[in-house]
């Protein structure tokens, strides 16, 4: 489907969760805390009340959908006044370590009226996080560095070098809901001007009843703009049941699950003819999937494919041979992770949770024993008072901190 809306002219931006995606020649790969950040609590224009409730609302959405609870009333009132109070004192974006520490400040103030410690605590466990060591290179910024023009080729954005599920939703909440709003300043259009595609989709629009995400805003209020979205899941019950009524294409392959089966065939056929196509949709073959697209010109039913032309096989060919690459490198960074000294993967978190870079003086060894395990394990390099973490240090500390 990429390859043929890029040969059509159509811009593309893709949350590749996993890192399967990069088999494109000129893809731009934006990799979270290397080339990129974001500032989660800037907005734009000079309305502070309005900017503030844009931040509120984005907070509670990566809430709803990660931690399947919205901000309570408390929370909201909260987090509304400590940004607004901050902006009005300041002319600078706040950053997210500031939000904890102000945030500290309002739960010892009110330390003894009933519910505002509790509530104040569950901001900052979840927002702490993002405000040290490698997230901190991707959240906690006064500014984006994100400028290039999402509405020119291929974007991808690689998710899988952030730590946490946590990390990765929060992450594509921010970006979707940016998309969002810059979706609806565009002129109607019947031309599709970009393509959006979120891998592993339930994640980001689980299925809550009731509720409308950021992804189920895009699915239904941007289409008439030229702004289309793909979701790609594993298990369509997972998936939010408005993204699946607004799809105006449903694509299928072998599925297993009858709850994930009858779904499907809910929104592909009426009651009465499901059952003909159950045992088929169990045995369909790999590359096989049924199709139905929402087209009177096809007679909306749907139709067994196998899918990809002849020109798509190189890039099929190249993807699965870069998952077998990236499993050979897991499989070896495994491997040295658990050959290491216990001392060594302590020295190591250490850096990482510091950004992949310390001083000498703040590590509990010395500095030429730190020259001996730059020598003998090639992870870390001394660099005059510095410690930064070589490539190969920089793969294990990530798997170290996915432990952690």
């Amino acid at each position: 489907m990429l390859y043929e809306l890029l040969r059509n002219g159509v811009s593309a931006l893709v949350f590749d969760r996993v890192g399967e995606f990069n088999v494109f020649d000129n893809a731009r790969v934006l990799v979270p805390g290397y080339n990129f950040t974001v500032a989660p609590l800037a907005f734009e224009g000079d309305d502070v009340a309005s900017g503030v409730e844009d931040v509120v609302s984005l907070f509670n959405h990566f809430f709803y959908t990660t931690y399947f609870s919205p901000l309570t009333p408390l929370q909201s009132r909260v987090l509304r006044e400590t940004i607004e109070g901050y902006y009005y004192r300041f002319d600078e974006v706040m950053k997210v370590s500031k939000l904890v520490e102000e945030i500290r400040a309002v739960q010892s103030k009110y330390s003894r009226v009933k519910g505002w410690v509790e509530g104040c605590e569950a901001l900052v466990s979840r927002l702490y996080p993002l405000s040290r060591g490698v997230l901190a290179k991707v959240f906690d910024s006064s500014s984006d560095s994100l400028t290039e023009n999402l509405f020119s080729g291929l974007t991808l954005v690689n998710l899988s070098v952030l730590p946490t599920d946590e990390a990765k939703n929060f992450l594509t909440n921010i970006l979707c809901y940016r998309i969002y709003r810059m979706g609806k300043r565009l002129e109607p259009s019947n031309r599709l001007k970009l393509a959006i595609f979120v891998d592993e989709a339930h994640n980001i629009a689980p299925h809550i009843p009731n509720y409308i995400g950021v992804l189920e805003k895009i699915a239904i209020e941007l289409r008439k703009y030229g702004i289309s979205l793909t979701t790609v899941s594993t298990r369509p019950t997972l998936i939010s049941k408005n993204i699946i009524a607004n799809s105006n294409l449903i694509i299928a392959h072998s599925l297993t699950s009858n709850e994930d089966i009858k779904l499907v065939l809910n929104y592909m056929v009426n009651e009465l003819e499901q059952e003909s196509y159950i045992h088929d949709m169990r045995t369909l073959d790999v590359g096989e999937a049924f199709v139905q697209a929402n087209l009177p010109e096809y007679g909306c039913r749907p139709l067994k494919v196998k899918m990809g032309l002849p020109e798509h096989y190189g890039i099929i060919r190249a993807r699965s041979k870069s998952a077998q690459v990236d499993e050979k490198a897991d499989y070896e960074v495994e491997e040295i992770c658990e050959q290491l000294p216990a001392y060594v993967k302590r020295i190591l978190y250490a850096v990482a949770c510091s950004g992949e870079r310390v001083a000498v003086e703040a590590l509990p060894i010395s500095r030429r024993r730190l020259k001996e395990l730059a020598h003998m394990y090639n992870v870390i390099e001394v660099e005059r008072d510095m410690v930064v973490l070589t490539e190969q240090g920089s793969k294990i500390a990530r798997r170290l901190l996915a432990i952690k």
